[in-house]
């Protein structure tokens, strides 16, 4: 039996066939999510709100709508949601972690994070977002997006030693990942320029050795324009001096911009 119709959906959680498709169509929508169906998700868990008016599954819902939101770049209007779901559903460590990720993302954007001012109220809505990471990473120990996520937010804080760990590891989670081999590629870049900010000789030689690595394994995997791009980065790493008194404050600025 599967949901034939959208308005079978009932509040009624004591009825089994109706608690059945209740479930089935909360993997209805992780799914759409999971494709990158934002619109569709957003209008599915609308209704689901709309008609779900008992706590049950309420925060799971308003995750999914805020999660809809932002991955329509709608980070100011996804973060009250995503709110409202952690005061619903309080210590849920996914929806920390997304509450986390959308914090980070109203500040920074979808881009490569660069080294530029902050404002009071980014640099708070930062640490609330890091806090969130770092609590969320406890539940989550191995996973990728909240090391990434904690990394970039201590590179744009101008904490970079903080950040390198949690972009190494972060490195090394994403080169298990076989469905997608460019998201390791996306984490060597940010590991690489965050190893450029902090400016020390070593940590240059660091990462024109796995910018080297990663050209070569791009290559053998046929994947070109990773290749290029990790060829292209090392390129531009090269022309850095290698005396931190000489070091610019935006050494990727072109590729980044």
């Amino acid at each position: 039996m599967s949901v034939t119709n959208i308005n079978e959906i009932s509040d009624d959680g004591d009825d089994t066939s109706q608690n059945f498709y209740w479930k089935d169509f909360l993997s209805r929508l992780a799914d759409v999510l999971m494709r990158r169906e934002y619109a569709c998700a957003l209008a599915m868990a609308e209704f689901a709100l709309a008609r779900k008016s008992s706590p049950e599954g309420r925060g799971l819902i308003l995750c999914a709508k805020g999660t809809a939101l932002g991955g329509m770049n709608k980070f100011s209007e996804a973060i009250p949601v995503m709110r409202e779901a952690l005061a619903t559903d309080r210590d849920n460590p996914e929806i920390i972690s997304k509450l986390s990720q959308l914090l980070a993302l109203d500040v920074l954007g979808t881009g490569p994070v660069l080294n530029r001012p902050l404002a009071p109220a980014e640099k708070k809505k930062l640490n609330e977002a890091l806090s969130h990471s770092l609590q969320a990473l406890k539940a989550f120990p191995l996973s990728s997006p909240i090391y990434s996520n904690i990394g970039l937010i201590h590179t744009a804080l101008g904490q970079y030693s903080e950040a390198l760990p949690f972009l190494k590891k972060n490195c090394e989670l994403m080169a298990r990942h076989i469905e997608n081999p460019s998201l390791y590629y996306n984490a060597v870049c940010s590991y690489v320029a965050t190893l450029s900010y902090e400016a020390r000789d070593e940590h240059l030689k660091e990462a024109d050795r796995l910018l080297e690595r990663s050209c070569i394994e791009a290559q053998a995997d046929g994947l070109n324009d990773a290749a290029n791009m990790m060829r292209q980065w090392r390129s531009e790493l090269r022309k850095i001096p290698r005396f931190p008194s000489r070091y610019g404050e935006k050494p990727f600025e072109l590729l980044m911009n």
